[in-house]
């Protein structure tokens, strides 16, 4: 389960269809461990 009160939620917009969630993934994850990587959902950053 996750815990709110320590994790960081996030929703990202207008991403080019071209870029891979790879790609992104490794982006976010300078900032945490990414869950929930899913179109048009909400990134929760623990």
């Amino acid at each position: 389960m996750l815990n709110t009160a320590a994790s960081r939620k996030i929703q990202i917009r207008n991403i080019p269809p071209h870029l891979q969630w790879e790609v992104l993934d490794s982006l976010l994850a300078q900032y945490g461990t990414v869950e929930n990587v899913e179109q048009g959902k909400v990134v929760a950053i623990v």
